[in-house]
């Protein structure tokens, strides 16, 4: 999947965690936000992605091989939170819904994860 067809919405946290989330449309169209706990401080961004941003997002759901990555199958620890994310072209999309604590044990998804809260940091800070 390249940069300019990916279709990617991510989400990490609740309403007692706050979030993190990141929604990429075709061509780089992108909106990224962070809340606090019960969305204080929410602080968003939107844009297009860099040719380099779209490649790294690209090569990071592609090494985290996020078109066949199974989601969580135990119940949500008490000390976690839902990670969701979207990924598709066009109308071919798929949800993976992982809690956190798996996706942590998950180097490939750690890494995605690490490139994802990169690229809200870049897009929150212009």
């Amino acid at each position: 999947m390249s940069g300019a067809d990916m279709i990617l919405h991510y989400q990490r946290g609740h309403e007692m965690s706050g979030y993190v989330t990141l929604t990429v449309e075709a061509y780089g169209t992108a909106a990224a936000s962070r809340s606090g706990r019960g969305d204080l401080g929410r602080r968003e961004a939107t844009g297009v992605l860099t040719p380099g941003q779209a490649e790294r997002l690209a090569a990071a759901v592609e090494a985290a091989d996020l078109a066949h990555l199974d989601g969580s199958t135990r119940r949500i620890g008490d000390d976690e939170v839902p990670v969701t994310v979207e990924l598709g072209t066009g109308r071919d999309r798929r949800e993976l819904r992982l809690w956190s604590g798996d996706a942590a044990s998950n180097p490939a998804f750690a890494a995605f994860e690490a490139a994802v809260r990169a690229l809200v940091d870049e897009m929150l800070e212009s």
